[in-house]
């Protein structure tokens, strides 16, 4: 024997809620409780726009085909040379003047305006046996340029031994092989007055004075023609 008591809302009981709600908060509700239906229709939507945007180009592809490759096999006639072999085509050069006015401007002591005429050869053949051998030429002629540059720094701080020995590192065949004969004649004479003085002070057998020895053979042999005999150096007194 149990009693139960129900309240069934009124019709004006809903529609006292729904207008309680506010338009964006309808139009939520009205959202979320469709989201499926929602969510298709943008997809719909968004496939409707890209067919519309993309296939008449896409058909217009199909129905017309590009003839780019034939306009490029007609652009370029039968014997004529690709534009890229004619790029990479090196320009024709005569060697023999290059070369010989190389040698000239290389007597010169113009070493950079050699180096120009001899690699404008060989960027036209770089298999030219004359050019390459110019060219090693000027290599060892920069060489014993930087060798000539580091004496002359040398004599500047009164160092003629370090001077002497860069002298020493330059060819014969060098064409600053003059300048260098000339100069290590005068560094004799100072470095000789060197080695007497260390010699007399620490002795012969000093390793000071033993290097100082060596040196000046080295300057007597380089600066001494074939027919000459090399003059030792003198004894250092007692």
């Amino acid at each position: 024997n149990v009693e139960f008591m129900v309240e069934i809302p009124t019709a004006d009981t809903v529609e006292t809620l729904a207008a309680s709600l506010s338009l964006p908060a309808r139009f939520r509700q009205a959202v979320m409780s469709n989201l499926p239906w929602t969510i298709a229709s943008l997809c719909a939507l968004m496939v409707v726009i890209l067919l519309v945007v993309f296939l008449p180009d896409y058909l217009k592809l199909r129905t017309h085909p590009t003839n780019a490759p034939a306009q490029v096999a007609a652009a370029v006639k039968p014997g004529q040379p690709h534009a890229n072999a004619a790029t990479t085509r090196r320009p024709a050069i005569d060697a023999g003047p290059a070369l010989a006015k190389a040698r000239d401007l290389l007597e010169q002591k113009d070493i950079d305006a050699a180096e120009h005429e001899v690699d404008r050869v060989l960027a036209a053949n770089p298999a030219d046996a004359d050019a390459v051998r110019l060219r090693n030429i000027i290599t060892m002629e920069r060489k014993a340029e930087k060798s000539l540059t580091a004496s002359m720094d040398a004599v500047t701080r009164k160092d003629y031994a370090s001077a002497a020995q860069s002298l020493l590192q330059i060819p014969a065949d060098s064409i600053f092989h003059e300048q260098c004969v000339s100069q290590l004649g005068e560094f004799r004479i100072r470095i000789d007055k060197d080695r007497k003085r260390i010699c007399r002070r620490k002795g012969r057998k000093s390793v000071d004075c033993i290097r100082l020895t060596a040196l000046l053979a080295k300057i007597n042999d380089s600066i001494t023609t074939p027919d000459e005999t090399p003059r030792p150096p003198s004894p250092a007194g007692p």
